[in-house]
C-alpha cells in the first residue's frame, strides 16, 4: 500500500492494483478520471500483470510487477515518468519504462520531481546486461542516460565484470534515478556553451554530480558505483539509499541547517554515524 496527498493505492492478495484520490495529473492510472471517491482497479500495461510493489507521488506513481517490469504513469513534467516519447507530457495509464526492461526492477520511490528504482540482472548472474532486445539496449548505452552495457558474444562476461557485484533479488541491485529537468529557468554555461548547472535545480537528488535532470534512468555511480542497494526511498530534493551492507547515502538537499557533508551532496555521500543492520537471507 502507498499514498501520497493525492491519492492512494493498494495491491491485493493477487496481485491487483487499485486507486483512489485526485487523479487530476492522470496518476490514478485510469483515463478520464480527475477523481475517484471508490478504490478502481488499474489496468492499462497493468492488465494480466501481478502487481508487486507500487509507490505515489503528488503528480505521478509507478508499479512493479512479479516479472520485474516498472511501469509509471501521471504527469511527465521534469521527466520522471522515464519514457522519452512523452517526457513532458501526462500518462494515463500506466507503461512500461522501456530503458529499464533488460533489468529486473526490485524496489521504486515517487518523489516530487523525480523517480529512484534498484535494478538488478534480470538473465544474468553477471554485472553485465543480458537481453533478448540487447541490440536495443546496446543503442541506448551509447548515450550518458544509460550507462548499463549488454554482454557481447564475443567478451567473456565473467572476465569484464570480474570487479563488479552480483546484483539479485535475494541481496540487491543498482540505483537509478531520473527526472528533475526543470525547463522553465534559465541554463548556466560555459565559455564553450555547455549547459553546467540549473538555477532553479533539483539540488542533486539524482546523485549524478550536477543540478541537470534527465529524462531516462541513468545509474548513479560514484561512491555507490560497486554498491548493491536494497531500498530506495525520496523526498522532494533528496534521495536517501540503503545498501544491503547496511550503508546509508544520501544525496540531493533536505533543507536542514548544519554542516553535515551529506546535505546537498550532489553525489551518494555516506551518512555516517547510521548504520542499520546487514540484510538477512
Amino acid at each position: 500500500m502507498a499514498c501520497s496527498d493525492r491519492i492512494t493505492a493498494a495491491i491485493t492478495s493477487d496481485g491487483a492494483l487499485f486507486t483512489w484520490g485526485d487523479g487530476t495529473p492522470g496518476n490514478l492510472g485510469y483515463a478520464q478520471a480527475a477523481r475517484q471517491f471508490v478504490p478502481r482497479q488499474v489496468a492499462g500495461g497493468l492488465a494480466g500483470q501481478h502487481a508487486t510493489q507500487v509507490s505515489c507521488g503528488p503528480f505521478h506513481a509507478a508499479a512493479i510487477t512479479g516479472a520485474g517490469d516498472l511501469l509509471t504513469w501521471g504527469s511527465g513534467l521534469c521527466g520522471k515518468l522515464g519514457h522519452p516519447s512523452s517526457s513532458y507530457t501526462n500518462v494515463t495509464e500506466p507503461r512500461r519504462v522501456e530503458a529499464l526492461a533488460g533489468c529486473r526492477v526490485l524496489s521504486v520511490a515517487c518523489g516530487v520531481w523525480h523517480t529512484a528504482a534498484v535494478a538488478g540482472e534480470r538473465h544474468s548472474r553477471f554485472g553485465i546486461l543480458h537481453t533478448d532486445e540487447a541490440g536495443a539496449i546496446a543503442k541506448r548505452a551509447n548515450s550518458s542516460d544509460f550507462p548499463v552495457r549488454p554482454a557481447s558474444s564475443d567478451v567473456d562476461a565473467r572476465t569484464e565484470s570480474a570487479d563488479l557485484p552480483e546484483p539479485g533479488p535475494a541481496e540487491g541491485g543498482w540505483l537509478f534515478t531520473w527526472g528533475g529537468v526543470f525547463t522553465w529557468t534559465e541554463q548556466q554555461r560555459d565559455k564553450k556553451g555547455a549547459v553546467t548547472a540549473q538555477p532553479d535545480s533539483n539540488r542533486g537528488c539524482l546523485g549524478l554530480g550536477d543540478t541537470l535532470g534527465r529524462e531516462l534512468p541513468t545509474r548513479v555511480n560514484g561512491d555507490m558505483a560497486t554498491a548493491l542497494v536494497r531500498q530506495v526511498a525520496v523526498g522532494a530534493s533528496f534521495t536517501v539509499a540503503i545498501t544491503v551492507d547496511g550503508k546509508v547515502y544520501q544525496m540531493g538537499a533536505t533543507g536542514a541547517s548544519g554542516r553535515a557533508k551529506w546535505e546537498g551532496a550532489k553525489s551518494p555521500e555516506l551518512v555516517r554515524m547510521l548504520m542499520c543492520p546487514r540484510a538477512g537471507p
